[in-house]
């Protein structure tokens, strides 16, 4: 019997996760009996019986079913039912959940998945799977680097940054604790929370203020290099950060009360808020600026690499359930004979529990074609850390294919870099994985959806792995305002004379610890600065030359 999946995405309890039912019809909403069941608590949009989705011959349909809110496809209202086409986002209410729904062949089931959203191919992966895990049981010899350090792509400084804080934030509870054990009274323990929250908001204000007075004077010595509206977008993007990162310290802070962790939240977040309309605006009059000046067109540049970018591909073997995990990032080509480039925490997707590996592949951006990777290396010093050298090769077969390489920027180029430049980038956002896989040749064998994303940006500041100013040689570490999400580690950033200048590998993505009444868990939440981080294209030279690839 076809399988009707789905993959979510947008705001939801259910963002990130995939589901596949081995029946014809799947009813949606936030009442427990639907087969796709939201979160009442969170999920507002939906209603307690919002929609259902059946499968009609070949193809899928759905119908609203008088919903409070509304049924959008494609952002057009849904009135009484519909057909639904591959890659079709559904979005329940005008800004609720996004699902994209398509149809495979092959075992189902109804529990959610985690990880990157995305919908099955089993059928593709018959085809391509034997191949595949051939060529990696030749080549395992050859996996130079196995890394076991727990990293999110696109994660920034993420997991490993929750963890390192935990002593911190363990310390302040039991602080707080022999606090409130000395104290003995109600009311004393809440002047002492409220205290906190006076000392806590201050040293927010501090902190920003500080790194900013530190910024100045970095553009201080660009003085003359920069226009104005340059120098806006890079104090705009620095501040954003800094706000980002005193929005992760409120979230981990023990020693507040619950009301004033939300107040301090709710304040930090509509600030940034406003910071980023003020981004948006001001890169908007920057575009404008270089169409006058008569700067290279951009599309032009995407046209001629539309070929070379590529989808990250690695699918686990099913469960005894038939749920499979699945990771998706994105390469580049910098050789004609198949050699790509990405980060190494996109390549160690293709390294870490290679006999529990159904897929390992990637597919070409604009053809769809389907290569098996051949060998993998990560960067020997990279420690798992998105503030370090995130760099890796991989090695296609290419089937007699040409690439068409990216130019990587010398060092005389990279040195022309300040803050200020305008780069692009190309890869595969992780809020459109439903429509990456959802249409398939496969007679072909080829992905006709796995289409990249252009993005551009401004470059905020560049530093060192610490993120403190440096001399050229140490300052790697390069925070733009082009930021896509997970999904999109391993892109090129390059400029308007289309040289790769680094490799787009982290967001601020946060990493919250949820409790609930059965169980804690740690959640990941998207950075309200939407600010990303690139490492510079020298650490990949560097790694090439050391590789002999």
């Amino acid at each position: 019997m076809p399988t009707i999946t789905v993959a979510h995405s947008g705001t939801s309890s259910l963002a990130g996760q995939s589901q596949r039912f081995g029946q014809e019809r799947v009813r949606i909403g936030r009442r427990p009996e639907n087969d796709i069941h939201f979160d009442p608590a969170k999920d507002h949009a939906v209603s307690g019986n919002h929609a259902e989705v059946w499968i009609s011959g070949s193809a899928l349909r759905i119908k609203d079913l008088a919903s409070q809110n509304g049924t959008f496809i494609n952002g057009t209202k849904l009135e009484g039912e519909s057909d639904l086409r591959p890659g079709d986002v559904v979005r329940f209410g005008q800004a609720g959940p996004e699902l994209r729904f398509a149809i495979e062949e092959g075992a189902a089931t109804s529990a959610p998945t985690g990880g990157k959203q995305t919908v099955g191919i089993n059928t593709l992966e018959k085809a391509i799977t034997r191949a595949t895990l051939t060529e990696r049981r030749k080549s395992r010899g050859t996996l130079l680097i196995a890394i076991s350090a727990v990293v999110v792509i696109g994660a920034g400084a993420g997991f490993l940054y929750w963890q390192s804080q935990q002593k911190e934030a363990n310390r302040l509870a039991a602080e707080q604790t022999r606090l409130a054990g000395e104290v003995g009274s109600t009311r004393e323990v809440a002047e002492q929370a409220k205290l906190a929250a006076t000392e806590a908001l201050t040293k927010v204000e501090t902190t920003v203020k500080d790194t900013m007075a530190r910024y100045e004077q970095e553009l201080g010595g660009l003085k003359g290099q920069l226009t104005d509206g340059e120098g806006k977008v890079a104090r705009l993007i620095v501040e954003l950060q800094s706000r980002d990162q005193v929005l992760e310290a409120i979230r981990k802070r023990q020693d507040l009360s619950e009301d004033d962790r939300k107040k301090m939240l709710a304040e930090t977040e509509t600030r940034m808020t406003g910071l980023r309309d003020q981004l948006k605006k001001s890169e908007t009059s920057l575009r404008e600026e270089a169409k006058k000046s008569g700067a290279s067109d951009w599309a032009t540049l995407v046209d001629g690499y539309q070929d070379s970018v590529f989808l990250c591909l690695v699918q686990s073997k099913p469960n005894e359930a038939g749920q499979y995990s699945q990771g998706t990032g994105t390469a580049f080509a910098i050789r004609a004979d198949g050699l790509l480039a990405t980060n190494s925490h996109v390549a160690k997707m293709y390294m870490d529990d290679v006999d529990n590996i159904s897929t390992a592949v990637v597919i070409q951006n604009h053809t769809g074609k389907i290569f098996p990777v051949k060998r993998v290396m990560a960067h020997p010093d990279w420690n798992g850390n998105p503030a370090g050298p995130d760099v890796a090769l991989l090695q296609i077969d290419t089937k007699g294919t040409t690439m068409v390489p990216f130019k990587l920027a010398d060092d005389a180029r990279l040195k022309a870099l300040r803050i200020g430049t305008q780069l692009g980038t190309m890869g595969y956002p992780g809020e459109l994985g439903g429509a990456y896989l959802s249409a398939v040749d496969n007679k072909k064998g080829e992905v006709l959806s796995a289409l990249a994303t252009f993005k551009d940006g401004w470059v905020g500041r560049i530093t060192d792995y610490e993120r403190k100013r440096a001399d050229f040689a140490d300052s790697r570490f390069i925070q733009h305002s082009a930021s896509l999400s997970g999904g999109t580690s391993g892109s090129p950033m390059f400029d308007r004379d289309g040289f790769v200048i680094g490799l787009n590998n982290s967001g601020l993505d946060m990493f919250v610890k949820v409790t609930r009444s059965d169980e804690d868990s740690v959640e990941r939440t998207p950075s309200a600065a939407e600010i990303g981080n690139a490492i510079r294209v020298d650490v990949l030279r560097e790694l090439l030359t050391k590789s002999g690839w």
